[in-house]
C-alpha cells in the first residue's frame, strides 16, 4: 500500500512537471541536475582501405570537483559507425561526438565536438547565465589551466568518472561509460520545494516557459 502511494506520487509529479506546471517542472530539472549517466559506442570501420592507427576509445578519467582531475581519455564516433546517449544532468542528449580530455590536479585540457540528434533542453538560455550544459552542438575547448568549468559555474562540484576501451586490431569496436553526481545540487533540489532557488536556475526566474 505504501509503495503504491509513493509510486502514484512520483507518477503524478512527473505528469504535472511535463504538462506545463512551472513549479514542478523546476523541481524536475533540479532533480535531474544531481546525476549524470552516459554510454557511447564506436565501430571504427576503415574508409577507402585506410587504417586507424589510434584506438577510437581508450583511457580513464576521474574528477572530484573542478579542482581535482586525474587521467587521460580519448573517444571518437564522429566519423565512424556508432553514437552516444545519456541523461547528462538536466539535459537528455544523443548524437555523435569526439572527445579528448586529460588532467592532473586542478589543471585540465579538453576538446569536445558534438553533433546532436536529440537535446531536450534550451542550451542558449543557459549559456547566458554561465550555466553551460555538458553537451552542446558545437566545439568546447578548455586550455591547460585551472578550473575551466567544463560544466559551467553551477556544476563545479561534480564528482564522477569516465572509462573508454576498444579492440584496436580487428573489429575496432569501442565503448565509453561515464557516471557521476553533483552533491551540492541535492541541496538545491531540497530547498527548491520551498521556492528558495540557491543556484538561480529556475526557468521562470529567467523568463522561460
Amino acid at each position: 500500500m505504501k509503495k503504491g502511494i509513493v509510486y502514484a506520487a512520483v507518477l503524478l509529479t512527473l505528469v504535472m512537471a511535463l504538462s506545463g506546471c512551472s513549479y514542478l517542472k523546476n523541481r524536475y530539472y533540479d532533480f535531474r541536475d544531481i546525476t549524470d549517466l552516459e554510454v557511447g559506442a564506436t565501430f571504427a570501420k576503415p574508409k577507402n582501405g585506410s587504417k586507424y592507427l589510434v584506438p577510437h576509445a581508450l583511457g580513464a578519467y576521474v574528477e572530484a570537483t573542478q579542482f581535482m582531475q586525474l587521467g587521460a581519455l580519448g573517444f571518437n564516433n564522429m566519423d565512424t559507425v556508432g553514437g552516444t546517449a545519456g541523461l547528462d544532468l538536466r539535459s537528455s542528449w544523443a548524437g555523435k561526438e569526439s572527445r579528448t580530455r586529460y588532467g592532473f590536479g586542478p589543471w585540465q585540457k579538453y576538446v569536445i565536438n558534438q553533433e546532436g540528434w536529440l537535446d531536450d533542453y534550451k542550451a542558449e538560455s543557459f549559456e547566458k547565465h554561465g550555466i553551460d550544459l555538458c553537451y552542446r552542438d558545437n566545439v568546447m575547448q578548455g586550455i591547460w589551466r585551472r578550473t575551466p568549468y567544463l560544466r559551467g559555474r553551477n556544476y563545479w562540484e561534480y564528482i564522477g568518472g569516465e572509462f573508454a576501451i576498444s579492440e584496436p586490431f580487428l573489429s575496432h569496436f569501442g565503448i565509453k561509460i561515464r557516471a557521476g553526481f553533483d552533491p551540492c545540487q541535492v541541496m538545491d533540489f531540497i530547498l527548491g520545494w520551498t521556492t528558495l532557488d540557491i543556484y538561480g536556475d529556475d526557468l521562470e526566474d529567467r523568463g522561460e516557459k
